[in-house]
């Protein structure tokens, strides 16, 4: 299952068909051709509405490949970073809460991209990834084009002692280390892909 998400709403491509049925104030479709999921597409997007929309494929992976090509494909990467005490670096970026992430420079693997953005963006050093969480998806518009982030994310561990503090020119104004018990306090300021990464590590957690 892939969920997508675009703004408020959601596109979730699913090979069960059970998932997808009885979403009656949802879209809902199937997918046969790229001629047809595009214009479901179309019409997602060009409706403001509250609707999300499902699509059903038995080959997940042909659905994926199709779907993603509907879109310009920037890959990301970032971290959930623990401390000692096994809190939670969070970032206040554009008036949200986030986690710092970012897109590869030449050469960059995935896992290099996720330290490099996260020591840059919390001007810290010396974070190590402990394991591969998830990824998420978003799509936003920029300039003419639709754009379909995937952005991988890793769970990291900072054992400095240095003071994480906005770094760089990514409208960073404040980096905070969050317990668990008190993540709810930016629920309501953030974006659904994050609580997704933190939804995900809870479940590898168990």
């Amino acid at each position: 299952m892939y969920k997508v998400f675009f703004k408020d709403r959601f596109i979730c491509l699913h090979d069960d068909i059970n998932e997808v049925s009885g979403k009656y104030s949802d879209y809902v479709g199937a997918y046969g051709s790229y001629r047809d999921l595009k214009a479901q597409l179309d019409t997602f997007f060009s409706e403001d509405n509250n609707k999300n929309l499902y699509i059903f494929h038995d080959n997940l992976n042909e659905l994926y490949s199709c779907f993603s090509s509907y879109f310009r494909l920037i890959p990301a990467a970032g971290g959930l970073v623990k401390n000692n005490e096994d809190d939670n670096l969070v970032i206040f970026r554009r008036g949200k809460w986030d986690l710092p992430k970012g897109k590869p420079h030449r050469g960059e693997d995935p896992e290099q991209t996720a330290i490099r953005e996260v020591e840059e963006e919390c001007n810290i050093q010396g974070v190590a990834i402990t394991r591969f969480i998830t990824p998420t998806y978003h799509i936003y518009y920029l300039h003419d084009d639709i754009v379909l982030k995937k952005t991988d994310w890793y769970e990291m561990k900072y054992t400095g002692d240095k003071e994480p503090m906005p770094g760089g020119k990514e409208g960073i104004t404040e980096t905070r280390w969050l317990p668990d018990n008190q993540l709810n306090t930016i629920e309501i300021n953030t974006y659904p892909a994050i609580l997704e990464v933190f939804a995900a590590l809870r479940r590898i957690n168990g």
